[in-house]
């Protein structure tokens, strides 16, 4: 995240609801991946202004081997604010999230 040049806000959730929240896509990863899964890390909500932009990066492969981005809440948007994912084959794809979307 381009931190140095904009605010990002990492929000506190209540531990029972981030229990609840990791429970439940725990299992919808080993749905969509074919295989139980081990939930390691949630890093909790985080809140993105005007001019934020999440660098593109790779997750540690020791503890993300399926990763997930969440869009709860959006709103005031003047742009369209693009996820952009490389897949295996290194071609780049651009995903508009909606809320209740998961990337």
């Amino acid at each position: 995240v381009n931190w140095w040049q904009t605010d990002v806000f990492m929000l506190q959730i209540p531990w029972s609801l981030k229990q609840i929240w990791q429970m439940r896509l725990v299992d919808l990863v080993s749905k969509w991946a074919g295989v139980p899964c081990e939930q390691t890390v949630m890093y909790g909500l985080r809140q993105y202004e005007a001019g934020a932009r999440l660098l593109t990066h790779v997750d540690r492969l020791s503890t993300h081997v399926v990763s997930l981005i969440v869009n709860v809440a959006q709103g005031g948007l003047d742009q369209e604010w693009p996820v952009e994912v490389f897949d295996h084959a290194g071609r780049l794809h651009e995903v508009v999230m909606e809320p209740g979307d998961i990337v």
